[in-house]
């Protein structure tokens, strides 16, 4: 049962970990940061803070069958509570046409993993770790440091056993020319 458990645990941290870095890496590029979307946010719905991301990406995969769409897609990703569960969710285009977020959400929401008790995004431009990576930064971080981390068997006892998983993303293609900038990379 133990074996099992860690198991169903590891394939789902890995698959979690597996989507959000295909979502990274699939980040849609322009040579103007007005067009692209990195926001990182902590949440503070949870007993503990947690990251809520959200980034423009390509995708060949389309939202709503049937319509006529871009290839670029926003997709958030966040915890939420649900029947006593703490689950990693994926929301591909969280706002409905061209609304303000607070108006009118929608989009297709996903589970991507159950038993989440951390999920954790650190963002490094080139001088310091930050918790948050605000709308207006004005550029991408050099390097994203992604954590999450699920219970293992029943969560319900006093010091539940747990399973991490983190992982780091760069993105190469945005990076200045800058050789101050390539060597601080470089020596993390």
């Amino acid at each position: 049962v133990r074996v099992d458990e860690n198991i169903t645990v590891a394939e789902e941290l890995r698959f979690a970990a597996d989507m959000i870095r295909t979502d990274l890496v699939n980040l849609y590029r322009d040579r103007s940061y007005d067009n692209m979307k990195l926001i990182g946010m902590l949440s503070e719905d949870q007993s503990s803070p947690s990251s809520d991301l959200t980034i423009r990406v390509v995708s060949q995969t389309k939202a709503r069958y049937g319509f006529n769409e871009a290839h670029t897609y926003d997709v958030q990703y966040t915890i939420s509570n649900r029947d006593g569960k703490n689950l990693l969710l994926r929301r591909k285009c969280p706002v409905v046409g061209h609304e303000e977020p607070e108006q009118l959400l929608g989009g297709m929401l996903t589970t991507i993993a159950e038993n989440i008790v951390v999920f954790n995004v650190r963002y490094f431009d080139t001088t310091q770790w930050l918790d948050i990576w605000p709308e207006d930064a004005g550029e991408m971080p050099a390097l994203m440091e992604i954590s999450l981390a699920a219970v293992i068997g029943d969560a319900d006892v006093e010091e539940p056993k747990t399973m991490t998983k983190s992982f780091l993303v760069s993105f190469p293609r945005l990076l200045q020319a800058d050789e101050d900038t390539a060597s601080q990379i470089t020596d993390i």
